[in-house]
């Protein structure tokens, strides 16, 4: 991660979630590179758990604790970021390669306070911003 201000906080709420080696690569093969990744765990078990240490490496902050739901997890999240705009991005889902170049010049050449991106059902997450 560069030095310059952080741009995108990408918040992946998980528990029990295997899949997420899908998500950590999407993310590691962006070629939009100014963002946090933020991993709240609501205690999942251990095949997962294990999952998140062998990826810890494109893990910004991770946070392992019991919460009260996705909500709650994503809120943890969204306290601890400190990018210009958050994403959601769930623990099963991924981006493409330029998601986040594309959603940036949106970002920079709007005014808009929120983006919600093409959803390919059960492929990709839409994308759920705010300034």
């Amino acid at each position: 991660m560069n030095s310059k201000k952080i741009f995108f906080s990408i918040i992946t709420p998980v528990l029990n979630q295997p899949q997420i080696k899908k998500t950590f690569m999407s993310l590691k093969r962006q070629n939009f590179k100014n963002f946090e990744h933020i991993v709240i765990d609501g205690g999942s078990e251990k095949k997962t758990i294990s999952i998140l240490k062998k990826n810890k490496k494109y893990i910004s902050k991770l946070i392992i604790d019991k919460d009260d739901g996705i909500y709650d997890a994503i809120n943890k999240g969204i306290k601890i970021s400190k990018g210009e705009v958050i994403g959601i991005l769930n623990a099963d889902d991924y981006y493409y390669k330029d998601t986040l170049s594309i959603a940036h010049r949106y970002f920079k050449n709007n005014k808009i306070d929120y983006l919600f991106g093409s959803v390919v059902k059960g492929k990709i997450n839409a994308w759920i911003l705010a300034k």
